[in-house]
Parts: C-alpha cells; structure tokens; sequence
C-alpha cells in the first residue's frame, strides 16, 4: 500500500530472485491516474481492481483504493504542489494579512536542454526568487505536452517587479547551468500597472516579452479542467515570438517529458542519477613544441587544416603559453570557437607553411583525430580512471606525462605474485547498477539465447567490478569507431607506415584455495606469455619435480629470447612474429633447469602483427572495439589429447622416465602458431585454463564492455580516465574464481567435459591467471614525417636575414636616388 499524490503514474512490477537477480515485467509501463473524485482510471476509462498477473497486460486491471479510508484523503493534501502546472485563472489578490501578495507574474520559459532528473527555476533579486540561490528560486514545472515550455507562478510582496533582476538557470544535480546573457529586467506595458502578467523567454536569449496573463482556454470535452493540447495552443504564439521557430524540433532528454507516445520502458528508469550537468572539460586544438626560444615562438605561424570536404576553414592558433623548462610553446584553439559539430573530425598542422602533427591528439595514418561528444565528455569528466565519481577537482596531467606512465619495463610474475584469497566464498553484494542499461542484466539478451543451458548469467560480487565504469558507457561509446582514414593530406616522401605500436600490459594472478600455484606469466613492451604448471606432478615431488619453478623458468627464458639481441629479436627473426614467438617457446623449453610440466603460451608483437605460440589449454583472445561495443576476434584453441589432458611441455629426471619407457612427451614445435592483425585500441587477453573453464565468452565481453579504451580516452581528450589493464585482469580473474566457487554454475568445463561424457556441474577450481594488454601508440619511437624545429627556425633566421639586407639595399638605393637628385638640383641652380 502506497499514499499516491494525484498525478498520472507509471509502473511496473518487479521480482527479486535468489538466482536471477531482479526480473522486470517486459514490455511498456503499466498505468494509472486519479480524477478529481478520487476515481481510479487507466487511459480515461475506470479500471476494475482486479488481481494482476505478471508480465501479463490486463487492459482493464488497476490498482485498487485501500479499504476503510476515504478516496480523498490520499490525494487532496497538497494537490496543486503535485499537479501539473496548466495556467489558470488567477484568483482575486488578497490585499492584506502575511498571504497577501503585491502582483502575480507566470513565467513561460523554452528550455529544452534539461536531462536526466533537471529541472528549470527561476532566480533573482528579491527574497521570493531566492536571493540569487538557485535552489531557492521558483521552481518552474513542465510535462509532456508542454515541454520543452517550462511554467510556474511569483506571487511577489517584498517590492515591485520593476525592481527585480533575474535569470532562468537550469538546476542539476551537481551543477548549475545559468543564462549567459545580461541579468533580466521587465518592461511592463506602458501606463498599465495593474496585474496579473505573463513572462515569456527563451532560455539563453535575450528576448523578453511581457502580457498580460489571459485565462487558459476550457477543453469542454473534459468538463472544467483544461486540456494541455488547448493552452500550449494558447501559448504557441507568444513563445514564438520570442525566438523559437515554428515547427522546430525539439528533443527532451529528460525522464519526466518524454512524450506519451514513446513508451517509457524499465531500463531507462535508473538514468535519474546521469550527472549530466558537470561542466565540462574545455576540448582543445593543441599543438606543443619544444627547443623554441620565446621570441623565435612569438614569429611562428601555426595553422590547423581540417580534411578535404569537413567544411571547416583553415584557422590560425595563437601562441597560449611559454615555458622556461624546455622551451616549451603551445599554441592552442577551443573546440567551442571552431563549432566542430559531434563525431570525430581528421586534421593535421601546419608550422610557417610545414606539415606538422601534434603529439597531444591520437595520430592516425597523416592525420590526428578528436572525438567531439559532449554527452561522453560529460560522463568522463565526472569519473577518474577507475570509473568511480570524483569527490574533488580532477588533477591533470600532460598528454606526454600520461603516455609516459604506461609501463614499459618488462615484468616476470611466479606463484610469489599470487593473490592467495580472491573473494571470500559468498561474495560481497549484488551490484545494482544505476545505468540506462543497469537493468538489463549483465549478460546481453542474445548472449543469453546463444547460451542455452548455459551460466545462469548472474551479478557478479560488488568487488568485481571495482575500478569499472558503469554499463551507461557502453551506451555512450556506441557507435564511436575510426572511419576509413582519409587520404593523407600532402604527398610527403614515403609510404606511411603508420603509428609504432607497443603494449600497454598488466597482470593478476589467484591462488586456488588448496595447494601451491603453479601460474607464472610474463609481460612486456611488445611480448606477453603465460605458463600453467601442472599441479598432478606434485605426487612426484620426492623426484625434484616443481611445476610452479619450471613455469617460471619457462616465462623467464621465453622473454629473454624475445628482447633485443635474443635468439627469437626482431633481428633475428624480422618478417615472421609466428615464428618468433615459437621459437621464444622453444628457447625456454631448452633452457629451463627446473623438473616439472607446464601447458605455455608465448605472444610477440611487432608493428601491425601479432604473433602467438600457444601449446595446451592456456590461450589468447584479442578483442576490438565495434559500433556496439568490444568483440573477440581471434580466440586461440586449446590442445587435448584427450578429456581434461592437455598439451604440455615436461621435463624429468632421468630416474622417473625409466619408469615410464613408452611416455610420448610434448614439445615446443607441437605448439599451434598464429598471426593476427592489430590496431590502436585492440585488447588482448592471455589465460591460464583457470579463466578459460569458468568464464563464458560473452561474459567476458560483457566485462570488457565496462572498460575505456586509451583510445576512445584519448580521442575526446581525456587519457586519464581510460582503464589500466591491471585492472581488467584483476576484474577478470575475481569473476573467474568467483563462478569457480559456485557449486551450482554451468559454467564452460561443464560443457566440455559433458561432450566427452563426464557429467559434472559447478565451478572448477585452479589457479588462475589472466594478462590484459591494451594496444597503444609507442611515443617512444620517433614519429615519421616529424616536424624538424630547428631546420624551421633556421629557414625563418634566413629569412628574417634576407629581409633585413634587402631593406638594407633598398635604402642603399634610397640615399643613392636621393643624391643623384641632389647634386643634380645643384648643376642647375649653378
């Protein structure tokens, strides 16, 4: 039972499963309103209170009244608060007492840029319009056949409206957007200063008109009250005719207005948290260099060219600053002032007539590129890199600087670098994302038919998604993906080869809850590799066997082969990142010292390729940003020579293979070899068979998808608050182990072990270990085509030399005129 206000309301029913999560009804929004009389109705006609079924529309089905109250009570107390503000006709002013008021002014304002929770008031200069505070003003209301007009009443006793000062500010819920124009004043109609009057302004402009209020016109077809369609009739002309043009479409995002006729489903009711007011972080065009002398910085001419057929002018930036340290110049130019309309826009530099890109926007092919999003840059401007809300100001940091803070050091992790708890069993709470798409559950709907008989796709534990953004990101980046490159905008000398590439990479391991782990992995600028020692060996440890130290040794020697001067280098092996990865394979399968067995994968990057060895059930997936968010493009195949026996490579004592004379063991050439092409902005994944046995692929999209790509960071100008790949394999390898805790998931291993006709069910617990690597720019490498400073300054000395001697000519030539005439004038006056 609920105490209801008479206002138009809509709902839906909603089931909270043990398993399931929260289930809502499917389809539109039940509906119900309340008439004067305290009748309950549903699309005008009265419903009869009959027992709901869920999920099931019953035309005729309303709630009922509770029993023993009267029908008025719940909705009379306070009704105009709550109604729908339709102007009325005014009542007589009371002339005296604390209720009597001096005039009566309504308000008509056109805002249509409110979201999500928004709402529009009116601030000013007297008390009643809050003393300039915007949470004081008069709060003006709309609903979906008004809008985008926002309505509301002064009444006015402390002083007269030729006195008072005013703006309209949209209020959200962290910030405040006021009028940019001058403070307002009324003009009232000349000679008449009788009231009531009406107000009618467009948000942010500086046209005001002033009437005299007139009675809204009566709907007879619904007795005394007014019809909206009728007064925002009556409205259409004076709002007209303060700047809006007739027929011109607007869009409201905001909850509370959208039109009956789009049907208000559940998902989008958790949008009333969208922060959407956050003034934003200015998107600037930015060009930096460095070694120029300040006043050698003040003579050069920067440019910014837009691509063919952008209709964007070439514009001209102004030297912004000056730093000592370095001689650093910026030039720079506001997004705001070239009006780039919304999508991402390709355009280069030129310095005094030369090509230039700048190293503070992304570089595709010969161009730089910038996404131009207010909504996104809204959401990640309230946000830091762990997608959490910020409590402060947000601390900036050069583009460099970020770029710089991306590891580059080559790390090896062995079982010492294992996370012994994970999650306690039982988890934490069930996150409850407030997003458009919170709602959705956490596995997409055709996920779910695709996985029929699979996971039950729950929640994951709160600690899961630790350091995630929201699911309201995935909705902001669809769509956001590089068009075809233009064609580059000079014939510069050579083919372009491109951005380099390196990885950006990070790690997590878990410790299975009983035994040593046995995991070890490597990382590194442009390799990656994981081991998974074979736990079973341990009954031989009285032989020496350690899987745990040969796993380790494994990813050891396997990155030494890949670096500079190793066996399997780029000099070495130039044209083929397969084989340099087997062959990193091979050079710890003959260097490890240790005893034991190990499945092992081994990953080399090298320009626009990606080259994988992968022996057993350990393995990569590579991911790519599409219009609807990430994919998986390559996945590799694990390696069975029957169920639960994978691939591997082992190494024994001589006393144990005497045991065993007919033992056929593994090796480094058995491996399977792949080449995959790779772009800015791919994510690759690598994995001990802890992850691939718990984690369904959508799952781990589904994940994924809560991520921001350095890319998409860095085309709106916001680098900072991409996501670290440590923390998409820590997310990763917590809700592996958490589906391995659970007694009751259907998760991948159930599925491959009923092919092969072992029937089990629940999660399978091992180690697990999980690489997450972003694909990202290596600055570290010169850019080709770079803009050569010094040759710049070099060719504007020569210049400023060659104008400098011919001025001098020129005067030279000057004084010589000057004394032919002379002595001339002389030879005729003697």
């Amino acid at each position: 039972t609920i105490i209801c206000r008479a206002v138009p309301t809509e709902y839906k029913f909603v089931k909270y499963d043990e398993f399931q999560g929260v289930v809502w009804e499917e389809g539109e929004n039940r509906y119900f309103a309340l008439t004067d009389e305290g009748v309950v109705t549903r699309g005008g006609a009265i419903g009869e209170p009959i027992t709901p079924t869920f999920g099931v529309k019953d035309p005729s089905y309303v709630p009922r009244l509770a029993s023993g109250r009267s029908r008025k009570t719940s909705f009379d107390d306070d009704v105009q608060e709550y109604a729908v503000p339709i102007p009325k006709t005014p009542k007589n002013k009371v002339a005296t007492g604390t209720a009597g008021f001096r005039d009566e002014l309504h308000f008509h304002v056109v805002c249509p840029w409110t979201g999500m929770g928004d709402y529009v008031s009116v601030v000013g200069s007297c008390p009643e319009l809050g003393n300039w505070d915007a949470k004081k003003g008069i709060k003006l209301c709309t609903s979906p056949d008004l809008f985008p007009i926002w309505a509301g009443v002064l009444h006015l006793q402390s002083c007269s409206f030729r006195d008072v000062e005013f703006k309209a500010v949209i209020v959200r819920l962290s910030s405040d957007d006021w009028e940019s124009n001058p403070n307002r004043r009324l003009s009232l109609p000349a000679g008449d200063e009788e009231g009531p009057w009406e107000a009618f302004l467009n948000f942010n402009s500086n046209t005001l008109k002033v009437a005299k209020f007139r009675s809204s016109p009566v709907d007879k077809a619904h007795g005394s009250k007014e019809n909206p369609a009728v007064v925002k009739a009556a409205l259409q002309e004076n709002m007209q005719s303060v700047g809006r043009q007739p027929g011109e479409q607007r869009r409201s995002t905001s909850l509370s207005l959208l039109a009956e006729r789009v049907p208000l489903v559940a998902e989008h009711w958790g949008r009333c948290r969208d922060l959407s007011g956050v003034s934003l972080k200015e998107q600037c065009l930015m060009l930096k260099l460095k070694g120029v002398p300040q006043i050698e910085a003040q003579k050069l001419f920067v440019e910014v060219v837009f691509e063919e057929g952008s209709q964007q002018p070439t514009l001209s930036l102004d030297l912004s600053s000056w730093e000592a340290e370095g001689l650093q110049a910026v030039w720079s130019l506001a997004v705001a002032v070239v009006e780039l309309a919304a999508g991402i826009h390709f355009f280069h530099f030129r310095v005094n007539g030369a090509f230039a890109l700048s190293g503070e926007h992304i570089r595709v092919g010969r161009w730089n590129a910038l996404y131009r999003s207010d909504p996104l840059c809204r959401y990640l401007s309230v946000r830091d890199s762990r997608g959490q809300l910020e409590e402060g100001p947000m601390v900036e940091k050069t583009r460099s600087k970020r770029i710089g803070d991306m590891a580059f050091d080559s790390v090896v992790g062995d079982a010492s670098s294992a996370d012994a708890t994970g999650l306690q069993e039982g988890g934490g709470q069930i996150v409850r994302a407030y997003s458009v798409c919170g709602h959705f559950g956490h596995g997409d709907s055709d996920e779910r038919e695709n996985q029929d008989g699979a996971n039950s796709f729950a929640p994951f534990a709160k600690e899961i998604y630790e350091g995630l953004f929201d699911r309201e990101l995935m909705l902001r980046l669809d769509g956001v993906v590089l068009p075809e490159v233009p064609e580059p905008p000079l014939q510069l000398e050579g083919e372009d080869a491109g951005c380099a590439l390196r990885l950006w990479a990070g790690a997590h391991m878990i410790q299975k809850a009983h035994g040593a782990c046995e995991d070890a992995f490597f990382v590194d600028p442009h390799g990656l590799g994981v081991a998974d020692g074979v736990g079973c060996m341990v009954q031989f440890a009285s032989y020496g066997i350690n899987a745990a130290k040969y796993a380790a040794e494994l990813m050891e020697f396997s990155s030494a082969a890949l670096k500079s001067g190793g066996i399997a280098s780029e000099d070495k092996i130039p044209n083929d990142v397969a084989t340099r990865a087997a062959t990193a394979m091979q050079h710890g399968e003959s260097q490890a010292a240790a005893y034991g067995a190990s499945t092992i994968a081994v990953l080399c990057q090298q320009g626009n390729l990606l080259g994988g060895a992968n022996l057993g059930d350990s393995g990569f997936m590579v991911l790519r940003k599409g219009v609807h968010g990430m994919s998986i493009i390559v996945k590799s195949e694990e390696q069975q020579h029957s169920w639960n026996c994978p691939y591997q490579l082992t190494r024994l004592p001589k006393t144990l293979l005497n045991r065993f004379p007919k033992l056929q063991l593994d090796k480094a050439r058995d491996c399977e070899r792949y080449t995959v092409p790779i772009r800015e902005g791919d994510l690759v994944i690598m994995f001990s068979d802890g992850l691939r046995d718990n984690l369904h692929d959508c799952e781990v999209v589904s994940l994924v998808n809560r991520t921001l790509p350095p890319m998409c960071a860095d085309l709106v100008g916001l680098l900072d608050r991409c996501t670290p790949p440590e923390t998409i394999a820590k997310t990763l390898a917590l809700a592996a182990h958490e589906r391995s805790m659970d007694a009751g998931a259907k998760v991948p291993f159930v599925e491959y072990s009923k092919r092969h006709g072992f029937e089990c069910i629940g999660g399978k617990q091992d180690d697990i270990t999980v690489v997450a690597a972003w694909v990202v720019a290596d600055e570290s490498q010169p850019s080709p085509g770079a803009l050569d400073v010094d040759e710049i300054v070099e060719e504007m000395h020569l210049a400023e030399e060659a104008e400098v001697e011919r001025l001098r000519l020129e005067e030279v030539e000057r004084l010589r005129l000057e004394e032919e005439e002379r002595l001339r004038l002389e030879e005729e006056e003697r």
